[in-house]
């Protein structure tokens, strides 16, 4: 027979003997059965079956005994316990409860099945807790927690584009400025573990303009850019200046040829740049020449103080035995005295050589202590006559009382051959102050032959303060017309 556990059992027949005298009737043995052909031990059923893992074998007794195969199950326990301490074991699905929010649920096959537990998606409510403010389902984050400590960390003020850091035992906002970790030798181009990209540098070129370029790569420290070698450079000449156009340099010792030639002329023609592209060299010599041939001159030996004279085509040096007294471009019969007027008043002088004035000598003949005589002494550039004259120098002296002959220093001023022009006048308003000169040395302003006109001129420049810078004895405040003789040099 085949039970429903899968037990396949065959019962063998018994085996009816006939004999010759008919039909038997039946015995032990044939009430016994074999399992299969093979089967060489006939035996009761119940003999004949064994229990298998898992089966219980009964024998239901009776006078129609049967043989009861039972299957009550493993003899694996499969059932679970909460505890060691739990005195109820269950499947699994029975010592599970669902709480709050939570759904149980067995899952298919039967052969293997499977228990799910699942969480509706419910939005939480109530009151928040922890590092969390305000109710679900929107709480706010007030804090984190470090894992460290942990500590509870307070978040504070975080402005827009800040970074979060911890300050204390808070967290707030800074601005995000880092200093990163020192990494330099990582980025070395030839030992570093993140090298940097180079490449070689370009060619230095003249006149390139300043360009940050768009390689992607660095340059070595050692790295070195090409330089073309320059050519040589141009010689030096009186062209134009010029920035040039080459694009290589100038090598540190490079060197200009200079064009050179014999100056053209002496010195003494007209002021020329001339047209010549060639320089002079520095140990170049000059003819003199003067200007109304024009005629070439040569100079023979000139002795120290001489004075230079033309002798044909020759300038050679003569005794410096000429007076240099000024002397006045009117002649004058005789001396007088005269009051000083608080203005300037004065006279042209004719000056023989250049010379420099040491001190201006005079004499008062009247006057109370504290007056006070002013010289000023003007040139035009050249010595010439006509023009605006500069002042050269100025002088006074302060009576102490009495008649007395006066010396006023004049330091080192240069006075060349020519016109020079003389004025004086009340150096203070009072006392007045009465001049004459005596001396052969003396200015001489005054002319007594001369009717109605004491003095060659006089102006309207004041002689109580310091006088102009400059003086035109044509323009500049004369009252008087200035009266130019010829001149006549009186010995």
């Amino acid at each position: 027979m085949v039970g429903w556990w899968g037990l396949d059992m065959s019962i063998i027949e018994p085996k009816h003997r006939l004999s010759p005298s008919g039909p038997r009737l039946p015995t032990e043995e044939d009430h016994k059965v074999l399992v299969d052909e093979t089967d060489e031990t006939p035996g009761f059923l119940a003999s004949k079956v064994a229990a298998g893992p898992g089966i219980v074998l009964a024998v239901l007794p009776g006078v129609n005994e049967k043989v009861q195969i039972s299957a009550p199950g493993s003899t694996i326990d499969e059932q679970v316990k909460i505890t060691g301490a739990d005195g109820a074991p269950g499947y699994l699905g029975a010592k599970l409860v669902a709480g709050t929010n939570v759904t149980l649920t067995v899952l298919p096959p039967l052969a293997n099945q499977t228990l799910q537990v699942s969480v509706p998606s419910a939005a939480p409510s109530g009151a928040a807790g922890g590092d969390l403010g305000g109710t679900y389902p929107n709480p706010s984050v007030g804090a984190l927690t470090e894992s460290f400590g942990p500590t509870s960390l307070p978040l504070g003020s975080i402005p827009a584009g800040s970074v979060l850091a911890r300050i204390g035992g808070s967290i707030v906002g800074v601005a995000p400025v880092f200093t990163p970790t020192a990494h330099a030798p990582s980025h070395r181009p030839a030992t570093g573990t993140d090298p940097l990209a180079t490449a070689a540098p370009g060619t230095i070129s003249v006149g390139d303009a300043a360009a940050v370029g768009v390689g992607d790569s660095f340059a070595r420290n050692d790295h070195v850019h090409a330089l073309p070698a320059p050519a040589a450079p141009a010689d030096v000449t009186k062209a134009a200046a010029s920035a040039g156009v080459a694009t290589t340099a100038a090598r540190a010792d490079h060197k200009h040829d200079v064009t050179t030639a014999a100056p053209a002329q002496g010195i003494g023609g007209g002021n020329t740049e001339g047209v010549a592209t060639t320089l002079a060299r520095s140990d170049h010599d000059h003819t003199i020449r003067e200007t109304g041939g024009p005629t070439s001159l040569t100079v023979a030996v000139i002795a120290d103080g001489q004075t230079v004279q033309r002798s044909g085509t020759t300038l050679v040096g003569i005794p410096n035995d000429t007076i240099s007294i000024p002397q006045p471009v009117m002649p004058v019969a005789a001396q007088t005295t005269r009051a000083l007027p608080a203005t300037f008043e004065g006279g042209a002088y004719r000056i023989q050589k250049r010379c420099t004035v040491a001190s201006i000598v005079g004499r008062m003949t009247a006057g109370a202590a504290g007056a006070t005589i002013r010289y000023a002494l003007y040139q035009v550039p050249g010595g010439l006559m006509a023009g605006v004259g500069a002042l050269l120098a100025t002088g006074t002296f302060a009576s102490a009382g009495a008649a007395t002959n006066y010396v006023i220093p004049i330091a080192g001023t240069i006075v060349e051959a020519g016109i020079l022009y003389v004025l004086s006048g009340l150096g203070v308003a009072a006392p007045a102050f009465t001049s004459r000169v005596y001396t052969a040395i003396a200015l001489d302003l005054l002319d007594a032959n001369v009717t109605g006109v004491p003095v060659q001129f006089t102006t309207a420049i004041s002689s109580l303060v310091a006088p102009p810078a400059t003086f035109n004895p044509s323009v500049s405040g004369v009252v008087s017309a200035v009266s130019i003789l010829p001149i006549v040099r009186l010995n």
